[in-house]
């Protein structure tokens, strides 16, 4: 089985593929397969999600591209930017991850979410297509640190108690 520790920035031609959707391109830690049938187990730095593209070099010097596969997504948009917006503010204020285009957005299948989407007068449709959602203002790309305060209720409260914790605030 292939190990990998680390990212790759050289410039070597990656030999093998990786296919990876949203939720295990986020995981620091897993099993998987690579595109021509090797296992390979992914050992990174939690908290930097894999994007496409990016390349990962194994304990034995193989070098493997990373490659987005095409998962079940909602694919929501309009013509009007307030509408676009609006919408963007009400997922935004559930954490969903996001693709955001010109007054299109992306996100994974939820029934919940496209009818709110919907129902604030943007079109629905589902697709299957690689996922590249947003990596966020406060982060590096790829790194989730939660550091802002949340005034709109209480499904956070243990996570920000633990977050004020770990930097002294608390």
């Amino acid at each position: 089985m292939l190990q990998v520790h680390q990212k790759y920035t050289g410039t070597k031609v990656a030999t093998s593929e990786l296919w990876l959707p949203w939720d295990m391109r986020k995981r620091g830690r897993l099993r998987a397969r690579t595109a021509d049938n090797r296992d390979i187990g992914l050992f990174l730095k939690r908290g930097e999600p894999l994007r496409e593209g990016e390349k990962l070099q194994s304990d034995c010097g193989a070098i493997i591209v990373v490659r987005a596969a095409a998962e079940e997504l909602a694919s929501a948009q309009c013509e009007d930017w307030l509408i676009f917006s609006r919408a963007c503010n009400h997922l935004g204020n559930r954490h969903v991850p996001l693709q955001i285009e010109p007054c299109r957005l992306r996100f994974q299948r939820d029934p919940v979410l496209q009818q709110l989407v919907a129902l604030l007068g943007m079109q629905v449709l589902e697709e299957c297509a690689p996922f590249h959602p947003e990596a966020g203002a406060y982060r590096e790309p790829g790194v989730h640190q939660h550091h802002h305060e949340h005034h709109h209720g209480t499904e956070h409260q243990g996570e920000l108690a633990g977050d004020e914790r770990q930097h002294g605030r608390g």
